[in-house]
Parts: structure tokens; sequence; C-alpha cells
């Protein structure tokens, strides 16, 4: 990957692009499952290996642990082995069921990943269930419309983060 793509790349995540998370999600998955077949991951599980560890690299970008300058190839590919580790010392060689309670860990990691002012944002809309009037007036935005539009901008980086999370395993 170029400088230039790898700097765009890494740029995108951190204003929080979803297209940009499925373009990368598209672009490593068939290198990530040639990396993880030399690291003895069976096929079953590379959909969530790599969905884990695109998260992990999503979320160290996010919380402006790498550099704009950083190789993005590398950084995935270090997660990937250490999820590829993980599982070798865990001895698991097929897939399992998802408990219902990992489900919403795996929600909740998803929604980690997002900045600061998303969090509130949907916190105050979905989980104290404020209208966008309370919402403009609690975070001092002139009308409800420009609250109802950074809700709706910070639903779809949730919902692009939750795609890449949990429909991986549909490839």
């Amino acid at each position: 990957m170029s400088l230039t793509a790898n700097k765009r790349l890494i740029a995108e995540f951190k204003v929080g692009n979803d297209e940009v998370i499925s373009e990368a999600a598209r672009k490593f998955f068939p290198s990530a499952r040639k990396f993880l077949r030399m690291k003895g991951v069976r096929d079953e599980l590379t959909p969530k290996v790599f969905a884990d560890s695109l998260v992990t690299v999503l979320s160290e970008i996010r919380r402006n642990k790498v550099s704009e300058l950083a190789d993005f190839t590398g950084l995935l590919n270090t997660a990937l082995g250490r999820e590829a580790e993980a599982l070798k010392s865990a001895g698991r060689s097929a897939p399992e069921e998802i408990p219902e309670d990992t489900n919403a860990a795996v929600a909740a990691q998803c929604v980690a990943v997002l900045d600061a002012p998303s969090q509130q944002l949907l916190f105050l809309r979905y989980a104290e269930r404020k209208s966008f009037e309370e919402i403009a007036a609690i975070l001092n935005y002139s009308n409800p419309v420009i609250a109802q539009f950074e809700v709706d901008k910070a639903y779809r980086q949730l919902e692009g983060i939750v795609k890449v999370r949990f429909n991986m395993s549909a490839n």
C-alpha cells in the first residue's frame, strides 16, 4: 500500500468515515485470509479473527495511538498475529456459537471505537431517549435539526463499524 493511500486510510478512520471501513475490509480480507492460513487458523474462524483485528486497529487509530505515517498493513498483520496466537493458546480449531452476552460485549466494543462526542450523542438519543430538542439544548446546538443530523451521522459511523464486525462472517 502506498504512503499516500495509507495516510488517507488512517486519516479517514480518524474522522469516522464508515465507507473507508468497508473499503478496508474488502481490500484487506483476502490477504488476511492467506496470512491466517499460514498461521494455522482455519477458514471458518478467519472472518471473526479479521473483524476483531480490524476493530482493534481502528480503535488504536481513533485513540490517536497511530501516526498517519504508520504502515496500515503492518498494524493489521500485527493484530492478526496476536489473534492467531490467542486462538492457538486457547486450543480452538473449530468455530463455536457466540453466546448472547458475547454479542452484547461485541456491540459494546463497537460503540467503544466511536469518538466521545458520537458516543454521547447516541447515549442521549437511544439510552436516555432524549428528543432532538433536548439534545440540542444539552449540547448547545443552535437547533434540533443540527442535533438530528449529528445523531444520524454518529449512528452511520456505528453502523459501519458493526457491519464490519458482524458481517465479516458472511464472506
